[in-house]
């Protein structure tokens, strides 16, 4: 029964883990830093288990395994290449971490004084819309330090849409959109122009994707004689609340910024006393805060804490830039595992916790309540919250809340130092329409709002004033058309109530109209159409991995892998139709058993070629048979067809060349008028040669370079005694492949008077 209750315990805290910064699979990438290539780069692991995982670049080929115990954490250093230099070029530096079970992933890049940290976020809490959050660019001694975001894919032909709110390094326009295609594991740095700041840069794709965005190095607030590097994980639009609170560090005061995802966003800032705002799509309000603030938008906001520079606004040295995304009060998390860095000289840690006021009892910090820290310090302007911040030792630390949960941050400073990062927080889609799309008639649709039915109400409402207050209901549709359903959702903690409605579409399905069968040559071009009424999503699935998400399936040079059956489906607001198929033949292309070089002598013989057995057969010369005889040196082509319509085609060169022919006489006689009375030889195709005639001493009587020499007999003007002479000729001629080659013929000659 003990082994039975840790399982369902176990099961319990995995499951907890969804959308949060817990998970099993990670992605993230270094951006550049004003020490660039100098600098350490650290992932951080922590765990509420015992469990062991894989840090990996695979763009590099490197990797190495971790093992963490559990409430411990375990730093493992990438290699220095692990960096993003440089602005909009594709790089495969993304950084995996894998596990066994559920993990917290922090980064941390650092050298000499200069650092900032993030939490890392699990590819199921990652999204497919973002906006960044940065500062204005830094100059120093004619350098430019940029505003800087980098984007990692988690999975191939991902393709990313950008719009930078700034102009880039290249000289990409402020808000031109451009297009890039990414594959699993590649990064995409983008760096603005000298001092420009790329808040705002909007960034959309087709996949989900990490961003991480900061500045390489950067002074906060303008004139402050400190600088850093910023670095910070950004959410996912579909993650951003309504309601946010800011509460101090141990600064003299913080900047907040405030990013608006829509136009015309209204925004109260309450603290002492309340300021109204209205930002457009895009635009940030910054302003300084030495006090807690709640800040609460008609429509979803990002918000960031930048921490000033040490001599602006800390009481001693510790101190230093840093970016800090808050996450909304709506994100809460009953369960929440922090960690506290003591890289690079941090000698300060905090933590800040923020609660509901009426569950600052019901939380515990590392195993104790939260009072035996200090006091609870209700929020001014919202005092339904409470929060505290409490000094810590740098390790991991474990908040649990018995109530509506928590939102927390850590932080640090040394001295000319400073991290700072969220993590005590849900990334749940809060932005999203829950109700379905559509489904088929006759079925039965599921209705899913979610399973914290301690927290939430659910009411929902149907066309035919049918209701339900169960948080998942399922129903039957008997007829199809468009159906309008609502939904009321009461958040008990935030005691306030979101609604939602929307037209779902109930359909019946039938097979797609799809191409016929298809057979087609190597490397040509493939494209299978599906057709089906308007706004079907479809789905192709064929041989060897193929698949495709278009209403047409295109694949370029073809090869055999892609023969094989086709089959595709139309997927209409949930409503799937029944697979239709197709089948595809690649056939390969005819190959000609010819090599690419022939060489013939003519004074010999003519040259034939046989090109094989083929449909049809087209030579570059015109000749349209197998055979084709050739009497000449000459480039050549040919194009054959096979029976299945394949066309390959070979190209050759045909080049004359005859090996080298050298005859020597084997008697002279000296004085006599005639051929007799010469050593000459007959000699054919030699294009370079030597001659060295020894007598039976030894001594050399003659020697010449000529290609065709000639010896009379005599040495020095006098007749040689008669007898046997040797010779040895050294020749250059061609071999059978048409290339020089040296050739040596000795002998010996008869001398006569």
């Amino acid at each position: 029964m003990k082994k039975l209750l840790a399982y369902i315990l176990l099961w319990m805290a995995v499951s907890a883990s969804a959308q949060s910064n817990e998970g099993k699979e990670f992605w993230l990438s270094f951006m550049e830093h004003v020490d660039s290539r100098a600098n350490t780069m650290a992932v951080m692991i922590t765990s509420r288990f015992d469990t062991k995982g894989v840090v990996s670049m695979p763009g590099i080929n490197w990797s190495v395994g971790f093992n963490v115990a559990a409430n411990q954490v375990t730093i493992i250093r990438v290699p220095t290449e692990a960096e993003n230099i440089g602005s909009e070029a594709i790089q495969n530096l993304g950084i995996q971490v894998q596990s066994e079970l559920p993990i917290s992933v922090y980064m941390h890049q650092h050298s000499n004084l200069r650092s900032d940290a993030s939490i890392v976020l699990p590819i199921n809490v990652l999204g497919k819309e973002y906006f960044t959050m940065n500062y204005n660019g830094f100059s120093n001694m004619g350098r430019f330090y940029p505003s800087e975001f980098v984007i990692v894919a988690t999975a191939d032909d991902t393709e990313v849409n950008i719009k930078p709110n700034s102009q880039t390094i290249s000289g990409r326009r402020a808000g031109s959109t451009y297009s890039i295609l990414m594959q699993r594991g590649q990064t995409y740095q983008v760096q603005a122009y000298q001092r420009e700041d790329f808040t705002g840069s909007y960034i959309t794709s087709s996949k989900p994707v990490a961003v991480y965005s900061g500045n390489a190095w950067t002074e906060i607030p303008a004139g402050c004689p400190n600088w850093d590097n910023l670095l910070e994980i950004m959410p996912p639009v579909e993650t951003w609340g309504k309601q946010y609170i800011s509460v101090p560090s141990k600064l003299s005061y913080e900047k907040i910024r405030i990013l608006a995802s829509e136009n015309g966003t209204k925004v109260n800032i309450t603290g002492t006393n309340t300021n109204t705002i209205s930002i457009d799509r895009g635009q940030a309000y910054e302003f300084n805060v030495s006090e807690p603030v709640y800040i609460s938008s008609e429509k979803p906001v990002m918000v960031a804490k930048l921490f000033p520079g040490r001599t602006c606004s800390s009481n001693n040295a510790n101190g230093d830039p840093a970016m800090l995304v808050l996450n909304s009060i709506e994100q809460t998390r009953d369960s929440v595992v922090m960690f506290n860095s003591s890289l690079q000289n941090i000698e300060e840690n905090f933590i800040s916790i923020i609660m509901l006021t009426e569950d600052a009892s019901n939380v515990e910090l590392d195993g104790k309540k939260l009072t035996d820290y200090g006091t609870i310090i209700p929020v001014p302007g919202n005092q339904k919250y409470s929060y505290i911040t409490v000094r810590v030792q740098a390790g991991t630390h474990n908040i649990f809340s018995a109530g509506c949960g928590v939102i927390a941050y850590a932080f640090g400073f040394g001295n000319a130092e400073s991290y700072a990062y969220g993590g005590g927080a849900s990334y749940k889609s809060i932005n999203q329409n829950p109700i379905i799309d559509g489904g088929c008639a006759g079925e039965e649709i599921s209705f899913l709002g979610g399973e914290d039915t301690i927290r939430f109400r659910y009411k929902w409402e149907f066309e035919n004033g049918e209701t339900s207050t169960y948080a998942n209901y399922s129903r039957r549709f008997p007829d199809t058309g468009s159906f309008n359903i609502k939904l009321e959702l009461f958040d008990r903690c935030l005691n306030d109530t979101s609604y939602f409605e929307q037209d779902i579409i109930i359909s019946r399905r039938k097979l797609l109209e799809i191409s016929p069968d298809t057979e087609l040559c190597f490397g040509k071009n493939l494209s299978l159409v599906a057709n089906d009424v308007e706004d079907v999503k479809y789905s192709w699935t064929g041989p060897n991995g193929h698949t495709s998400n278009e209403q047409i399936f295109v694949a370029d040079s073809v090869d055999a892998t892609y023969t094989g059956s086709y089959a595709v489906i139309g997927n209409y607001f949930g409503c799937e139709s029944f697979p239709s198929s197709t089948n595809v033949i690649v056939y390969p292309l005819p190959e000609v058993d010819l090599v690419e070089k022939y060489i013939f002598c003519n004074r010999d013989s003519l040259l034939t070629l046989n090109a094989g057995e083929f449909f049809a057969y087209q030579w570059s010369d015109g000749q349209t048979s197998a055979i084709h005889t050739f009497e000449k040196a000459q480039p050549i082509a040919l194009l054959v067809e096979d029976t299945n319509g394949c066309i390959n085609g070979k190209s050759i060169d045909i080049l004359t060349a005859c090996a080298p022919f050298v005859l020597f006489p084997n008697t002279i006689k000296i004085g006599d008028p005639g051929l007799n009375g010469q050593f000459a030889p007959i000699v054919e195709d030699v294009l370079a040669g030597s001659i060295l005639i020894y007598d039976r001493w030894g001594n050399l009587m003659f020697e010449s370079d000529e290609i065709k020499p000639v010896w009379d007999g005599k040495f020095n003007g006098q007749e040689c005694t008669p007898g046997v002479y040797t010779y040895l000729y050294s020749f250059v001629g061609l071999d059978e492949k048409a290339e020089p080659k040296s050739f040596q013929k000795t002998g010996s000659v008869l001398l006569l008077k």
